[in-house]
């Protein structure tokens, strides 16, 4: 049985938006701890308004600590680079191969 070109595309999609929101939250993060201890200008600081948006991200994604952040996004991103480069994933099942099950 062969895939669609349309449940193709949406795997790739589903992919790219994976990657990007796993992208998104590292990169949020690395920003709020690289820029913590800055000098802040005042009250017009542009720093500590990127900090509160980076913060408000990671807050709506669900992470109510930054800390448990990167451990998680490490432990992802390994795990899926190793199921794309391997190619672990066929896609056979048993009705997908026909297979008829007998009692």
């Amino acid at each position: 049985m062969h895939r669609s070109s349309k449940t193709t595309a949406k795997k790739i999609a589903a992919v790219i938006i994976s990657l990007l929101m796993i992208a998104l939250v590292l990169f949020s993060f690395i920003y709020v701890v690289a820029e913590a201890d800055h000098d802040c200008e005042g009250e017009h600081c542009q720093v500590c308004e990127c900090i509160e948006i980076c913060a408000g991200i990671l807050q709506k994604l669900g992470f109510k600590a930054s800390s448990s952040v990167v451990p998680g996004a490490l432990a992802l991103i390994p795990l899926l680079a190793a199921v794309i480069l391997t190619g672990t994933y066929t896609g056979t099942t048993p009705v997908s191969l026909k297979v008829r099950l007998n009692n």
